[in-house]
Order: C-alpha cells, then structure tokens, then sequence
C-alpha cells in the first residue's frame, strides 16, 4: 500500500516547479533595466510530465488551448534538478526588445508572478488537506 498517492507526488513535483518558477520570474523583474537580458522561464507542462507516466497523459489529454504551451521563440536553454528530476528552461524572447535590447515585459511578468504564486499555494492548501485527512485516519478517526 502507498502511503502517498500519485496526486501527492504530482502537487509535490508542482510546487518544486512553481519555486523555480518564481525564482527565475523574480530574477527578470530584477533585471528589467539590464540591457540586451533576455528573460527566462520554466517549460511546466515538460517539467511535469515526467511525474505523469506517458499513458496516462494520453488518456487525460486535454485540448490544446487549456494548456499554456511554450511560445514558438523560446530556445531550451538548462536544467535544473529540484529533486524530482530535471526543470527544463529556455530564454524566452516573445517579448519585443526595448531600445537598449531588454526583452522582459514588467507587467507580463508581475501577472505570471501573481498567477505562480496563486498555483503554488492552491497546490500548497491541497497538500495539507491530504495530510489533515492522513493524520485523522491514522488517529483512527479520533479528534485529539
């Protein structure tokens, strides 16, 4: 018997990518008055594939414009390894550069930040209702 199912794993995989995320997010808002920065992002939808198995993502396919995909001039860049498994990156150059070449868009950018954030602590809530309700069943059903 598993004591965590693969709903667990999956919110767990998404919040290591979610920090990530804000991290290389907050990096580019840092970096807004840098010339010629390109800023960077977090391909998700790769980051978390590796937690659902190929079968099941075939089954549970969704159509494409319910999943954020990753704009056409983007360059996989790195990866980083949060634990679970390599987070792709690219730089992503969808922005139009500024006159002295900078590429990040500051309001695109505090938008994904509040939408990250958001994700992150939904994902956060879910987890701790999932302990909460582990905790009341190993209590055998007690309050205390």
């Amino acid at each position: 018997m598993k004591l965590f199912d693969a709903a667990f794993n999956t919110l767990t995989r998404s919040m290591d990518v979610r920090m990530i995320r804000q991290s290389m997010l907050n990096n580019n808002v840092a970096n807004v008055d840098t010339p010629t920065y390109v800023p960077q992002e977090v391909d998700f939808n790769a980051a978390m594939a590796v937690t659902v198995p190929e079968e099941e993502r075939r089954l549970n396919g969704t159509q494409s414009n319910h999943i954020e995909e990753m704009p056409d001039s983007a360059e996989l860049m790195f990866e980083f390894d949060g634990g679970y498994g390599e987070i792709p990156t690219y730089y992503d150059r969808s922005a139009e550069p500024s006159v002295d070449g900078n590429q990040v868009d500051i309001d695109t950018t505090m938008s994904h930040l509040a939408q990250n954030a958001l994700q992150y602590n939904a994902a956060a809530r879910s987890i701790a209702k999932k302990l909460s309700l582990l905790k009341y069943v190993s209590s055998d059903g007690s309050a205390g």
